[in-house]
């Protein structure tokens, strides 16, 4: 049953819905990796598909982020920080795949 006065169901099980989407989006990402993994000991997978499909794994993770917390951004490695700078925020690229919702 949910508490008017106090917003929240009194049963401590209760977790909100947005920690269901990011529960998910992980879940996700974390089975396409799997599915990288077998398809590359089965298949012996050129080193193009390997740098490729992490990519596209990780934006469920990203589209979570982009959506809850509007955050993007990612520190670069130490050998790449001469060319990229500190920290790098990717969100621009990601924006017009983002739905917002009020």
């Amino acid at each position: 049953m949910w508490s008017v006065v106090s917003g929240q169901c009194p049963c401590c099980h209760c977790v909100h819905v947005g920690q269901y989407v990011e529960f998910i989006a992980a879940l996700l990402s974390i089975c396409c990796m799997t599915l990288l993994g077998f398809a590359d000991d089965v298949l012996d997978l050129k080193w193009r598909y390997k740098l490729l499909w992490p990519t596209i794994a990780s934006l469920p993770l990203l589209m979570v982020y982009r959506v809850s917390f509007d955050l993007t951004t990612i520190i670069v490695p130490a050998p790449l920080r001469f060319m990229l700078g500190y920290s790098l925020d990717i969100g621009i690229a990601i924006a017009s795949l983002s739905v917002k919702y009020v």
